[in-house]
Parts: C-alpha cells; structure tokens; sequence
C-alpha cells in the first residue's frame, strides 16, 4: 500500500477538504493510504524552522512543533511519499504595498521604478529559502517529493486594488518559475493547478474562492487538486536524483 503524507501552510485546508469530498464519492483508489496534516502558517516559513539531524529535520519553532517534532517522523515507514503544499505561494511577495510604484523591469510600465528579473528571483528564493532546505534534506535521504501548487492569485485580493493586475500576475509567475526551477534541480515534480481553474489571464476563477478570504481555495478546488494530486500519484514513478552542482 503507498503511503502519503502531505504537509504544508493553510493550503492543506483545501486539500483536506478536497479529500473528504472525493472519498464520499467513493472516488477514492484502494491501495493509497493518505494523510494530510498542516505544519502551520506559511508566514513563519520564511525564517529558519527547523535543525538538520542528518537521517532527519528536527522541527524547532515552537508553532510547528504542535503538529511535528520532525520530518521524516520517528515511525514513518521508509517508503512514505511526501507531498508539500507551501513552496509555490508567491502571495508573500505581491501583495506588498511597494508594488504600487514599482513593476518588473521588462514590463517596461511607465511611471513604474522598474525591478530587476534577477532581483525577483532572489526574493522568492530567500522566501522559500527553509522550505526549499527542508525539501533537499527529504531528498538527500532518499525519499520520493513532490509539490503541490498554491492557488494562483485571484481577482478578489485586496492587493489588486492598489496594484496593477499585470503586475501582480507577472511577480506571481517569475516567483513560481523560479521555485520550479530550484524543485527541478532537487527532482521534485510539481502537481500544477489545472487551467480549468483559471480564466484568460491565469487568475484563479471566482468560483474556486471563499467569501471574505482573499487567497485560500474551497472544497470545490480542494477536490479538483486532490484528482491531480491522485493522478501524479498514478503516473509518477520515483523522483530522479537531485541535480548537484559542483564546485
């Protein structure tokens, strides 16, 4: 039987729902043991949560302490399966205020400070930079990752107020293409958000949202991302090993 465990930030909410929903469908495939469980608020993740034991991360930041003491877990099975749901959640970046003066350098927006390609990149990485370690220890001892992919931003998000909608999307997508590109490198595949899910422009459509919450998925999109969830689990076989640089 494969086993699963899926992690992350307040995302895991959805996919949680998302599995209640296909498991009373009876939609849900014998032989497949999952369990998603939330390490807590993608907000603490942006500074260092966690001591490298070697065969495992010890958690040390007292919020995510409360759901593990550490990854892999002292019980977990050597095959178990880990899927993260916090590393493709650029939200952090765009919603700031400073977005209303600046835009990404080949934008080219008049009346816009423009901000480098290479800057951007370095802002997602120093975002994700725990996350991304905590990933690269999972695989350095040899288990099998992939991630699973935020919702992208919707229309209904404070932020578009005050900053252009192209804006917003073109950070989103230079952030999301950089962590892809650092998961690729480790051999991490990533579950994506379908297009059935966007509408012209890449937003994440209404009917996927919350009342008064400006960036979280329902049920609904919980249930569709666990269906891509289930099919990577169908198709993938082991991750590749993670491309080291040398030198």
């Amino acid at each position: 039987m494969a086993d699963v465990l899926v992690f992350g930030d307040s995302h895991t909410a959805a996919l949680r729902r998302g599995q209640v929903a296909v498991e009373a469908e009876g939609a849900w495939p014998a032989g497949l043991r999952l369990c998603v469980r939330p390490l807590g608020g993608g907000h603490l993740a942006t500074e260092p949560f966690f001591a490298d034991r070697g065969d495992h991360a010890e958690v040390t930041l007292p919020e995510y302490r409360r759901q593990f003491d550490r990854l892999p877990c002292a019980d977990d099975p050597p095959d178990r399966i880990f899927g993260v749901s916090a590393l493709l959640h650029p939200v952090r970046l765009w919603r700031g205020a400073a977005w209303q003066d600046f835009a990404p350098a080949d934008m080219d927006l008049p009346g816009a400070a423009p901000v480098s390609s290479g800057t951007i990149r370095r802002l997602a990485l120093d975002d994700q930079r725990p996350m991304l370690e905590l990933v690269a220890l999972l695989r350095r001892i040899g288990r099998r990752v992939f991630a699973i992919e935020a919702p992208r931003p919707f229309r209904h998000h404070p932020a578009l107020r005050r900053t252009p909608a192209a804006v917003v999307m073109r950070v989103d997508r230079l952030y999301r293409a950089t962590i892809r590109a650092e998961l690729d490198r480790l051999g991490v595949p990533v579950v994506d958000v379908p297009d059935r899910c966007l509408d012209a422009e890449g937003f994440t459509l209404a009917e996927f949202g919350q009342p008064g919450d400006p960036h979280h998925g329902n049920e609904g999109y919980g249930a569709i991302m666990m269906r891509e969830v289930l099919a990577h689990l169908r198709v993938d076989g082991p991750s590749p090993p993670p491309m080291l640089h040398e030198g």
